[in-house]
């Protein structure tokens, strides 16, 4: 499911309870989708990113495909570790709300004030002032990867090429 753009500062309840925005929770629904999975996206510095349980196995799967169990520190079993053991199934009640246990909230730092926006196939959701916090560092480190990287549909510049354009001395 690919969620249209949406960017909603939210209010979770005492008990752990926080509405969707319209626009998410009436996709959902039209999906026949009363259930999302959670997880933490950073561990114990980011937020959680909420999925669909068909994209979310569908990424696992392909995340996970090559995985070896007797190579405790790969990628993909400190992928598992990491994040993919945070997982909970959140279930989306009548009025369109999410519960989101004690576990995942301490592990966000989820209080009573709530950003959440969609990243196209997911929805993540942060503490608005870890968010505030993180949101420059996230610019910064996504500019310096741009800054460096070849613009998009360029062929890689050919070594023969690169020497024909230097000048002689």
């Amino acid at each position: 499911m690919q969620y249209e753009p949406f960017h909603a500062e939210l209010t979770m309840d005492p008990k752990g309870r926080v509405m969707l925005p319209a626009q998410p929770r009436m996709a959902l629904r039209m999906e026949g989708t009363n259930q999302l999975i959670a997880v933490a996206n950073e561990g114990n510095e980011g937020g959680l990113s909420l999925f669909d349980q068909r994209h979310y196995r569908e990424l696992l799967a392909a995340r996970t495909a090559q995985i070896d169990p007797f190579d405790p520190y790969s990628p993909q079993m400190l992928f598992l570790r990491s994040v993919v053991s945070t997982n909970h199934t959140l279930t989306i009640d009548g009025n369109g709300r999410v519960l989101i246990p004690p576990r995942l909230r301490a592990l966000a730092a989820l209080d009573g004030r709530l950003m959440m926006f969609s990243m196209g196939t997911w929805i993540e959701v942060w503490n608005v002032s870890r968010w505030n916090e993180r949101h420059p560092q996230l610019v910064r480190r996504w500019l310096d990867t741009t800054r460096h990287a070849p613009p998009p549909n360029s062929a890689p510049a050919s070594p023969v090429a690169a020497e024909s354009e230097t000048p002689a001395r």
